[in-house]
């Protein structure tokens, strides 16, 4: 049997989503700066997103790294499970970053989709982002109505793909899990 350490592993795990949650700032940042030079400056439309998209990427970090998962990492069987589930939390991660750089290119007109086509962009692998950290989060059992922020929380964002302010409905409700989700866990830890 080969023996683990849960703080090892969370570590690493944890270093990794923190590398590809700082490629998706880099991504949008660039793509806001391609934009802002096209424009000759930046006009209020790019700075709610450069805003949002930077809200956003704080409040994924918030949720992932608020808890502590080395004592949900108690066999072996688990935390392969907990591991392989990373790959989605790492593309969803990455793809959001690359949502966030369609969203820059459509505001600018260098793409051209409808607002749910940059909406989906962003909303699905951040939807898919909010249920498998969620997933992967099974410990400290919370109780009550937080139990459902989550899932409430992925189908919000995913009806907010459909509006014209998208990315900025998103960054708030994401921001507004993060919140939830930590008075949950504090209160209950």
């Amino acid at each position: 049997m080969t023996t683990f350490h849960p703080e090892h592993i969370t570590e690493r795990f944890g270093l990794f989503t923190m590398i590809v949650l700082g490629e998706a700032v880099p991504a949008a940042t660039t793509a806001v700066q391609t934009a802002a030079d096209a424009r000759d400056g930046l006009d209020p439309d790019l700075l709610v997103l450069a805003a949002s998209g930077l809200l956003l990427v704080l409040s994924l970090w918030w949720l992932y790294f608020d808890r502590t998962t080395q004592r949900m990492l108690r066999s072996m069987r688990t935390t392969i499970i907990w591991g392989y589930g990373h790959y989605l939390v790492f593309a969803s991660t990455a793809a959001i970053g690359a949502g966030l750089a369609v969203a820059v290119d459509a505001l600018t007109g260098h793409a051209h989709l409808t607002h749910p086509q940059q909406g989906l962009a962003v909303g699905i692998p951040l939807a898919a982002w909010i249920a498998t950290v969620r997933w992967l989060r099974v410990g400290p059992p919370l109780r009550g109505p937080v139990v459902v922020a989550s899932p409430v929380s992925a189908v919000l964002v995913l009806a907010a793909a459909w509006t014209s302010a998208a990315v900025p409905l998103m960054a708030v409700i994401t921001a507004a899990l993060a919140a939830v989700t930590t008075w949950a866990v504090r209160r209950t830890g």
